[in-house]
């Protein structure tokens, strides 16, 4: 925002806010929707929605050989204890306006497939949240298969 400093004290705030909307969804509106879902799954999310009643929550890089690329999972839902080496659920978060794909879907399925060397993802579920919805393919690819969870506004706020 300190770059829109000047427009904004000066009001000029519709350019203002037009040039910095991209940035700030990026550097503030994604960021706070991801601590939402964490906190979300950490206090509230059912045992159901995450696969366990303990559950330590947060976030996790991910490495893929094959694209040479990183990527961040927003959620990680582990074990404690004897089962440090168990994860229950990996989950994305998009707080933008785009509405979620079953590429996102099909792109955290690859990330759980590449954590299987790490820890014990045999029963890992499946979460997208998404600030903007879903897909109606994806909603039914969803409701299909057990192990996928998708969370939008009206779920974090009213659902569990």
């Amino acid at each position: 925002m300190r770059r829109d400093l000047g427009r904004f004290s000066s009001r000029q705030t519709r350019p203002a806010w037009t040039d910095a909307k991209t940035r700030f969804d990026a550097q503030v509106l994604g960021p706070h929707f991801e601590s939402i879902a964490r906190d979300w799954t950490e206090r509230y999310a059912s045992s159901s929605t995450v696969g366990t009643d303990q559950r330590q929550v947060g976030f996790a890089q991910v490495h893929d050989p094959q694209s040479r690329r990183g990527f961040e999972l927003d959620v990680v839902v582990a074990g404690q204890g004897n089962e440090s080496r168990k994860l229950y659920a990996i989950g994305e978060v998009k707080g933008g306006e785009a509405v979620r794909t079953v590429a996102d879907l099909r792109r955290l399925d690859r990330l759980r497939g590449l954590l299987s060397s790490r820890a014990d993802t045999a029963d890992t579920k499946l979460i997208l949240f998404g600030r903007s919805g879903f897909t109606d393919d994806l909603v039914a690819l969803g409701t299909g298969r057990g192990d996928v969870e998708l969370v939008d506004l009206a779920r974090i706020y009213d659902g569990e």
